[in-house]
């Protein structure tokens, strides 16, 4: 924990699996309900919920994370061009899970998703 780089990539693991849950919550709701009305008001609803973990992290004084956030570090080289054999064990394992949700996002969130509904 000498840099911070696992609460970073813990923060980031967590957006990203709340966004895939409020995506898949969205479909579903899309999918079933009949009533225009209730579709607009469970969206509405479903997106103030999703806005409560910025709010909380806005809330958040005197944080280092929360300093760098606002207040980013410049980033001298890419992750791509660090070498794998050159990073800790921690970082391989993170690496490996970035890799792999950043291909099952690329690949099927972005082009399939949207026609998940018509299979819903």
């Amino acid at each position: 924990m000498e840099t911070g780089s696992e609460i970073a990539f813990f923060l980031g693991f967590m957006q990203m699996a709340m966004s895939l849950g409020t995506a898949a919550l969205c479909i579903r709701m899309l999918a079933f309900n009949y009533s225009i009305a209730k579709s607009i008001i469970y969206f509405v609803s479903l997106e103030m919920i999703t806005e409560f973990t910025g709010l909380y992290f806005e809330a958040l004084i005197e944080n280092k994370v929360s300093h760098i956030m606002h207040h980013p570090p410049r980033n001298k080289n890419k992750g791509r061009q660090i070498e794998f054999g050159q990073r800790r064990p921690v970082h391989k394992f993170f690496r490996i899970i970035y890799v792999t949700l950043r291909a099952i996002y690329i690949s099927f969130i972005y082009y399939f998703l949207p026609f998940s509904v018509l299979i819903v």
